[in-house]
Parts: C-alpha cells; structure tokens; sequence
C-alpha cells in the first residue's frame, strides 16, 4: 500500500468512527485551521474550522438517534511527502424512527497537507450530479457490477 493510500485509510477510518459516535471533535481535528470546504449542502463555501464546524453542529443537530455510518468506496489516493489528494464515494446511512434504513451517497475529495508535523485537510469538496431530466440532485448511486463507478 502507499503512502498516500496508508494516510487516505486512516483519515476515512477516523472519519468513520467520528460518524458513528458523533464525535465532532475527532472530526475536525482532521482539519486544518484554515480549512475551505465545498459542501454538497446549502453554502458554497466554509472558510475556516469555525465555520466548518458550525455546519458539523447543524448536520449533527439534523439527525436522529441511532445507528449512523459513513462507509468509503473505490477509495484513491495521489500524492508525497507534501500533499496527499484523495477521492473516494461516501455513503452516509442511518436507521429512521420506523427502523429502515436510508442513506445518501456523495462524491469527495479531500487535499490533506502537512500541518505543525502531522496531517490536515486542507480543502474538501463534496458533490453529487444533476439529473438532467429534472434538475435535482442525485443521492443514489446506482453501482454495476460491471461498471462500479456509474
């Protein structure tokens, strides 16, 4: 495994367990201070950790109780000793009160970079396509076996 695919794996790994637990702060201590976020959601942009974590507390405040995950897919990852960027399909699933369970799936990259002798997220970008059809955002993502990336 690479480098950069180690450091894609625990970033995700963390991610995860964060997710779960909703633990906000293992969550943003993935992020660097000055972290610009792209998010799927609402605001074109979140400049900074603040307010980055702001929108964590809404998204947090949003969701019932109970079970939650955020499972990686077709997991990438490029870079050095500098800057790694990773890619990956997140699937964000939980049970809703009648006890069946829903997900939404996104597209993510994320830039990391060396930060005070560790690893950050410097920028992260979210998105899902546009049916062309109708307009709306698409949170499904329809997987072939034979084309796992559809």
């Amino acid at each position: 495994m690479s480098e950069a695919l180690s450091i894609a794996r625990r970033f995700t790994d963390t991610y995860s367990a964060a997710v779960a637990g909703r633990d906000k702060s293992a969550i943003m201590s993935l992020y660097a201070p000055d972290v610009r976020v792209f998010d799927l959601w609402s605001t074109w942009s979140h400049e900074g950790a603040d307010a980055w974590g702001t929108s964590l507390d809404a998204w947090f405040d949003s969701i019932e109780s109970g079970t939650h995950a955020a499972t990686f897919t077709d997991l990438r990852a490029y870079g050095d000793h500098d800057v790694v960027v990773v890619e990956s399909f997140v699937r964000y699933s939980w049970q809703n009160p009648e006890a069946e369970l829903e997900w939404m799936d996104n597209r993510l990259t994320w830039a990391i970079v060396q930060h005070k002798g560790g690893w950050v997220v410097a920028h992260e970008h979210t998105s899902a396509p546009v049916g062309a059809d109708d307009g709306l955002v698409v949170t499904k993502r329809d997987v072939d076996a034979h084309h796992p990336n559809s």
